[in-house]
């Protein structure tokens, strides 16, 4: 019970950080995030999902699918919008 609530929170902290990035990319319609790391972020997150379901860890499997289902926001968000378009500063 201790480590389902130690890893909840865990995973709740690291989707709820996830959530300005989220955001940003729907507001400027462009992902900077590396599309490779959000797949393999969200691939691998989807593993513990299973895992924590298996040893009926409720709580962190729901966390986990949280932070899996942003990730993979984030990737949708990247193949939607393609690579991030350059800066260029005013002169």
């Amino acid at each position: 019970m201790i480590l389902d609530i130690l890893v909840t929170i865990a995973n709740l902290g690291f989707c709820v950080a996830l959530i300005p990035t989220l955001l940003e990319g729907l507001r400027t319609r462009q992902q900077t995030v590396p599309l490779t790391s959000s797949l393999v972020t969200a691939g691998l997150l989807s593993i513990l999902v299973v895992a924590f379901g298996i040893e009926r860890y409720w709580f962190a499997t729901g966390a986990s699918a949280a932070t899996t289902l942003v990730w993979s926001m984030i990737a949708l968000q990247r193949f939607a919008y393609g690579p991030p378009r350059k800066y260029s500063l005013p002169d």
